[in-house]
């Protein structure tokens, strides 16, 4: 399946939240654009192809959705320490783009310390946080006081699975409980930690303690398709 429903919450296969209301918002993270460019200037040769997944990402979000507003939550460009020439003409071309087929909103990460010089040229400022239909959208590097549902970005959270035939394959997905929903990350080369690995410590962001880890369900994205794997807690334990 493409997509699971919960509520006024659709999780869908391209790692974006669907959240239904007085009008339907697409809430995605973690971009990463400008990943390439960082990487070149480290010493390793990365072909320049993230342009074109993302952008048949995004395109395929419209095609099935239809958002009226799409908020970016976080980490939409790489690099830390200054805006390099690839990720200001790349993050130049997806805000134009976005922009021009629904409201877009930026809520800042903790790679987006130069984002705004580029955001600014389209009338866009950045956010800490913004609250749709109940929910607080925040990215997740830092604690946020709040008793709201929250949706952060940040964890780049996966999961391995077993196919058919061949070894374990490490996946993107979702982490969905009553009191916070974690998205996958967008970009092609930022797969994070398993969050089933029991040497783990702990996590990425400060938001995701036990208590809004309670009741989570895991729902991996493998292909088009994303796939509900069961509660967090119980595959801890298997």
């Amino acid at each position: 399946m493409r997509e699971i429903t919960v509520g006024n919450l659709t999780l869908t296969s391209l790692g974006a939240l669907i959240i239904e209301g007085s009008e339907r918002t697409a809430v995605i993270s973690d971009l990463h654009i400008g990943f390439e460019g960082v990487a070149r200037l480290d010493g390793v040769a990365f072909p320049s192809v993230q342009k074109l997944y993302l952008l048949k990402k995004l395109s395929s979000l419209f095609e099935r959705y239809s958002p009226d507003r799409v908020i970016i939550n976080g980490d939409l460009k790489h690099e830390f320490s200054r805006n390099l020439r690839d990720e200001w003409d790349e993050v130049s071309f997806f805000m134009k783009w976005l922009k021009e087929r629904a409201e877009l909103t930026l809520i800042r990460g903790n790679h987006d310390n130069y984002l705004a010089t580029i955001a600014g040229k389209y009338g866009l400022s950045l956010l800490d946080s913004v609250e749709v239909e109940g929910l607080l959208v925040t990215h997740g590097h830092r604690a946020v006081e709040t008793d709201k549902r929250v949706v952060i970005g940040h964890e780049h959270p996966t999961v391995r699975i077993k196919g058919a035939v061949g070894p374990l394959t490490r996946v993107s997905c979702f982490l969905l409980s009553p009191s916070i929903v974690v998205l996958p990350a967008m970009s092609r080369f930022s797969l994070g930690g398993d969050i089933l690995n029991t040497e783990r410590r702990s996590y990425l962001s400060p938001m995701m303690t036990e208590e809004r880890l309670k009741g989570a369900d895991i729902l991996a994205i493998e292909g088009d398709e994303i796939m509900p794997l069961g509660p967090l807690s119980l595959l801890r334990r298997i």
